[in-house]
């Protein structure tokens, strides 16, 4: 911490302005010689250690220029030499104000008359405080970031802390409606009553994290009526330090104690773990799956990965259609589940463990699927094999034969 507070002072002092810069919980304060005026230090200091210095000098020249910009704001003071003048010249301003007040009735009468050009006025362009400037800003650079990331990652690359801007890491659950009037209160011991703290004690290592940013957000959306076997589908989203442990092997075991612990208590019929960019809906670093059975494990993975893939692992006739115009998701699960139901416990082993993954419990107990740290794209991967296997996914090989 005291690294980067000395070199944001000496930052800010190459940009003209003197003061002492301190961090101060989440913030980065300039302090001294001027108004006192702060930012966020965001994830710079979890991730200090490990970013190269190229990295650390861009990012701390960014936090100096905008507390530079902020003091700036704040220190307009009128010039001197022309304060000296106005107190020379101070018998002519009962006479200026005079016709100034004047001019400023004329004026207003023109405008706000019926007619008047205030009248015609449609729009007025707003104004972007520098604070703003700067949020719209770091959240680009996180998308261009993530952008980066989700590419290497496609392409088999591992992922490390130095990787983590941008980027939410998700819990997935699925279950049945008839399941739900016994688990609803079950999730207060995830997530505190604002909804906006993880707050689980099997997972210290997560509950203590906090900072700016920070949050955990809990989604929900139910399919179908009631008593026609209707589904709710929940979501847990980590932003902010949450994610920075998803980006590390050893950092991966709360989220899955979490997510095994989260379905057990919501009787989750499937679920799972991966990670996203927070302005993209492709799902990719799936770490965790969890069905009743084989079968179910396998639906977990083709739906969390295949139906959230780029370009979806499943034929369109698969995909449903809803009325909006986008996949149909009850359809899509009803139809892998189907399809996965037949596969068996030695099957489902064989067609992961190509991709990495390995497979622990039998029927009649739950089935739980994980994939290795060392390749990112490794669920995404099983979940494309997989759908290939069970007749899901387009067979172009037999649709080129065909035409033939």
């Amino acid at each position: 911490m005291q690294q980067i507070a000395s070199e944001l002072t000496e930052c800010v002092a190459r940009f003209g302005i003197a003061g002492q810069v301190v961090i101060e919980g989440g913030l980065v304060v300039l302090d001294g010689n001027g108004p006192r005026v702060s930012a966020e230090l965001g994830l710079l200091a979890q991730q200090w250690d490990v970013l190269p210095a190229d990295v650390r000098q861009r990012r701390v020249a960014e936090l100096a220029r905008y507390l530079v910009d902020q003091r700036r704001a704040l220190s307009v003071r009128p010039d001197p030499a022309l304060k000296q003048l106005a107190g020379q010249l101070s018998w002519v301003w009962p006479a200026l104000i005079v016709a100034a007040g004047g001019t400023v009735l004329a004026l207003a009468y023109r405008a706000f008359s019926p007619g008047g050009w205030a009248a015609q006025q449609t729009a007025v362009e707003p104004v972007v405080s520098s604070a703003e400037n700067y949020e719209r800003e770091r959240q680009l650079r996180a998308q261009r970031v993530c952008e980066a990331t989700a590419a290497r990652v496609m392409r088999g690359a591992s992922v490390g802390p130095t990787d983590v801007e941008g980027w939410v890491v998700e819990i997935g659950v699925l279950r049945e409606m008839s399941s739900m009037a016994d688990s609803d209160s079950a999730l207060s011991a995830f997530v505190s009553p604002d909804g906006h703290r993880f707050v689980w004690a099997g997972a210290p290592e997560l509950a203590r994290l906090e900072g700016p940013s920070t949050r955990l957000e809990v989604t929900t959306q139910r399919w179908g009526q009631p008593k026609e076997g209707a589904w709710q589908s929940l979501r847990l989203i980590f932003f902010g330090r949450y994610v920075g442990p998803y980006f590390s092997e050893q950092g991966r075991a709360p989220f899955v104690r979490t997510a095994s612990a989260l379905s057990e208590a919501l009787h989750a019929k499937n679920a799972a773990v991966y990670g996203r960019c927070e302005h993209s809906q492709t799902h990719l670093l799936g770490s965790w799956f969890q069905g009743p059975d084989p079968g179910g494990a396998a639906t977990a993975i083709i739906y969390f990965m295949g139906t959230y893939a780029p370009a979806p692992h499943l034929r369109p006739a698969l995909l449903g259609e809803a009325t909006s115009g986008s996949m149909d998701r009850p359809q899509a699960l009803d139809n892998i589940a189907k399809s996965a139901a037949r596969l068996s416990y030695d099957e489902l082993r064989t067609a992961i463990g190509a991709q990495g993954g390995a497979i622990a419990g039998k029927p009649p107990g739950a089935s739980t699927v994980t994939f290795s740290f060392r390749d990112g794209n490794q669920a995404a991967r099983a979940s494309h094999d997989l759908s290939r296997k069970l007749g899901l996914a387009e067979n172009r090989e037999l649709e080129t034969a065909n035409s033939k």
